[in-house]
């Protein structure tokens, strides 16, 4: 980016997570323009390094060399790259968010953590004086904003584990029946490892079974079945589960990995705005079939204590978009600032439910 236009500190950011980013898709040689101004004294001709001299010179003293192990996820809104050099893990992060501030990060530290910020600078990690189990579970306090910095000698190979845990799916189609997903890790420590896994639901769904045990020599791949339920109701978007791990290795650790289950059907589109006119709020519906045959759905809006209003989506071709609206009337907007609104399958079990906020 130019430093004119965007601001220096926009280009640091954009300059360091295009190259991680470039990493971590397996690029083999990145080529830079040297960071330099070039003015005349006299005869002779004199280079001046530019601030983003010393970022590259951080990143390459610090991930050159090394391999690219996964994403991590460790907390909501914070983007975390794992890296290899030598046995030793190296987190890069920032804050997705403009916000920044003290965050709780689920990290295994080593025995010598440290923080490198862009320009170099390394600030020891302090760990509490307890060696065992619970300082394994403890996270740690971090300022996050929006700059990359790296978490140099962290546990990698529990960062390495976090990074692996999926789901073989992560839509889930919004259909009144059981569905079945796989749940998969990798145990990527030099000797086997054993534990329990325990699943913690979004409120009013079911997973079944919620606990695991298990035990996985190296690089063996754990992959076991769950079933999902939810509620008639449940509102589209992703939802969380947490896994809990409990891991007895060669150092104890436990921790939790947020994972995203997307709720939503893949073959219809639904976009809904409601506006406020005076003590009237409009509706207004986007209903599209991006499926390869014609669909009919029943489509509905409400706002809580009033009748339901629907009206028919019949015969919708593949790629065709239809528009629907609604008048609610004489709504108390001091119950709630929100309309609840969906599409259901007139033949079937599939139901798409949404809730927009009344602008």
């Amino acid at each position: 980016l130019d430093q004119k236009q965007y601001g220096r500190s926009r280009q640091i950011q954009d300059f360091a997570k295009r190259v991680i980013y470039a990493l971590s898709a397996n690029a083999q040689r990145i080529d830079l323009p040297l960071p330099f101004t070039v003015h005349q004294q006299g005869e002779t001709v004199v280079k001046d390094p530019l601030e983003l001299f010393m970022i590259m010179r951080t990143m390459l003293n610090t991930l050159g060399g090394s391999t690219y192990r996964g994403k991590v996820p460790i907390a909501e809104g914070i983007e975390a790259f794992l890296f290899d050099k030598a046995g030793q893990g190296i987190l890069v992060l920032w804050d997705k968010g403009n916000q920044g501030g003290v965050k709780q990060l689920a990290i295994n530290l080593g025995d010598r953590p440290r923080r490198i910020d862009l320009w170099g600078n390394v600030t020891p990690l302090l760990q509490g004086s307890t060696t065992n189990a619970a300082a394994a579970s403890a996270k740690v306090q971090l300022n996050i904003g929006p700059m990359p910095t790296f978490l140099v000698d962290i546990d990698g190979e529990s960062a390495e584990l976090r990074a692996s845990v999926t789901f073989d799916q992560p839509l889930v189609e919004s259909s009144f029946e059981p569905h079945t997903r796989h749940i998969r890790f990798v145990n990527p420590y030099r000797q086997s490892i054993n534990g329990t896994l325990k699943l913690r639901a979004p409120a009013g769904w079911v997973l079944n079974p919620p606990t695991f045990s298990f035990t996985l020599n190296p690089d063996e791949t754990f992959d076991r079945e769950v079933t999902i339920e939810f509620p008639y109701n449940s509102f589209a978007g992703p939802k969380t589960v947490l896994a809990e791990f409990n891991v007895q290795a060669e150092r104890n650790s436990a921790f939790s990995v947020p994972l995203t289950l997307t709720l939503g059907l893949s073959d219809v589109g639904l976009q809904t705005l409601a506006l406020r006119d005076g003590r009237d709020v409009v509706v207004q519906q986007m209903i599209t079939n991006y499926g390869d045959r014609p669909i009919n759905y029943t489509a509905f809006a409400f706002f809580p204590g009033q009748p339901r209003q629907e009206r028919l989506v019949t015969n919708l071709g593949p790629g065709r978009t239809t528009m629907k609206k609604y008048r609610l009337t004489n709504v108390d907007f001091t119950k709630t600032a929100k309309v609840r609104a969906g599409v259901k399958e007139l033949e079937g079990t599939r139901i798409l439910n949404d809730e927009v906020e009344i602008q």
